[in-house]
């Protein structure tokens, strides 16, 4: 597989943007719809996977302290055969690990989700998924806990390659390198870098983006504009707009 660095392609017209204030589809909603369109459940670990001691234990408290939470593996949200896959760190206790579904909940997920309406993507026709499925500690796994959890995210690879190839929006560092690995890529031959596109081979391309925490946000690491790009230019490459 080539690790070519890809041409970025110069921005077009998205589609209109749902208005501020109006009312739009939701991940919450659309988890259901996106899945029949493929046919499939959301697969992911199930609510018993003690594949990180840690992380169960985590788990365990937060069951005891938030009943009304998910508290449990969080699977990705979207139709398994659409052609943007947006990847982050892992479940926040206020956002998917209380809603159960992937950037949703919290201020990560009102960012995506406002840059997804501005560039006129709407949930079901993008996969959104984070590399390990359960909360970890501080937001923080170990490098152990993440390849606990590469099996379930090379099917998730394995599903937009069998698209025919689409785009792997990595946001943050640790997500990059988590899909440059499971390509069989050298990470110095695709060091992250904000708004750099590479070649993913069979999977498509590969975009890296800061994450959209709310640190990252508030020190305006990563501003609305930044990250709108990053989705036009996805959507550009992944051919939803036309």
């Amino acid at each position: 597989m080539a690790s070519r660095v890809v041409p970025v392609p110069s921005p077009v017209q998205a589609q209109a943007p749902t208005p501020d204030g109006a009312r739009a589809p939701d991940l919450i909603s659309t988890v259901a719809a996106g899945a029949g369109q493929s046919g499939a459940r959301r697969p992911g670990p199930g609510p018993r996977c003690a594949r990180c001691p840690r992380l169960v234990e985590l788990r365990g408290t937060r069951r005891r302290e938030y009943p009304n939470d998910w508290n449990r593996p969080v699977p990705a949200a979207g139709p398994a055969d659409a052609r943007i896959l947006i990847v982050g760190l892992a479940p926040g206790a206020q956002g998917a690990n209380r809603t159960g579904v992937p950037f949703c909940g919290d201020s990560s997920g009102d960012t995506l989700r406002e840059a997804m309406r501005a560039t006129g993507l709407m949930p079901d026709r993008v996969r959104i998924t984070n590399v390990v499925k359960c909360l970890p500690p501080e937001n923080r796994p170990t490098g152990d806990e993440v390849r606990n959890c590469a099996s379930w995210f090379v099917r998730e690879l394995r599903d937009l390659e069998r698209t025919g190839g689409g785009v792997v929006v990595a946001l943050g560092r640790v997500a990059h390198t988590a899909v440059v690995r499971e390509l069989g890529a050298r990470q110095v031959d695709m060091p992250f870098r904000h708004g750099a596109v590479y070649d993913a081979g069979s999977r498509g391309v590969l975009i890296d983006s800061y994450h959209c925490s709310q640190y990252n946000t508030s020190t305006r690491r990563l501003t609305r504009a930044m990250l709108r790009r990053v989705l036009r230019c996805a959507a550009r490459l992944a051919g939803e707009h036309q």
